[in-house]
């Protein structure tokens, strides 16, 4: 399994609206192969999230790119720079009840 990692800042006071974003995005997310969980953060003080998208392999997550690419693209004007990510293997991951 891996994890792509993407960080990004958004102008301040933008919550309201990322989240609205983010809404339109799960339903093209959530029908991606080999993607086995996604999660958004927004932190209010920072106005700066992440995500954290797991994937079952490389090609799981090759196939994803282009798909994170235009989500990434729809949250564009809220940003104040591109987004950083970095690719992680998974050493755990772990499931509540």
């Amino acid at each position: 399994m891996l994890a792509r990692v993407t960080s990004f800042k958004l102008k301040p006071n933008s919550r309201e609206e990322t989240v609205a974003i983010v809404d339109t995005i799960i339903p093209i997310v959530k029908n991606l192969d080999g993607m086995i969980s996604i999660s958004a953060t927004y932190n209010d003080d920072t106005d700066s999230g992440v995500v954290t998208a797991i994937y079952r392999d490389q090609q799981s997550m090759d196939a994803a790119a282009v798909a994170s690419k235009e989500s990434f693209g729809l949250l564009g004007p809220l940003m104040t720079g591109p987004p950083e990510q970095e690719v992680h293997d998974i050493i755990m991951h772990v499931t509540g009840k």
